[in-house]
């Protein structure tokens, strides 16, 4: 989880938040979003958005974790997740348990 917390730090601009869907959803689901044999399907599959995804596959995650990584890779930027800021991203259901200010505390105390 830490290094979660490392990259959505780093998630201020929209490319980055979309790239933190797409490695959330290979932490969670175990599978990576735009698999194919050959590179070039695989950028094929990137920017055509075709995602080889079935949001089914783990019934252990919460109701908002699909939700979030979905609302991470919406196509368009304005209507990204964390486009008003990065506390869109904070403040989403996914996070309803997390601590932030714990968190932050607990990190800037190792540095």
């Amino acid at each position: 989880m830490k290094f979660l917390l490392i990259l959505f730090a780093f998630c201020l601009d929209s490319p980055f938040q979309w790239a933190l869907g797409v490695i959330t959803h290979e932490f969670l689901y175990g599978i990576k979003l735009f698999a194919a044999d050959l590179t070039v399907k695989i950028l094929n599959n990137i920017l055509s958005g075709q995602i080889n995804s079935d949001n089914n596959l783990n019934d252990t995650l919460s109701e908002e974790a699909p939700d979030f990584i979905n609302r991470l890779l919406t196509h368009s930027p304005e209507k990204r997740l964390g486009y008003g800021g990065v506390g869109e991203v904070g403040n989403h259901g996914f996070f309803t348990h997390m601590d932030w200010n714990m968190i932050s505390s607990s990190y800037l105390a190792e540095l």
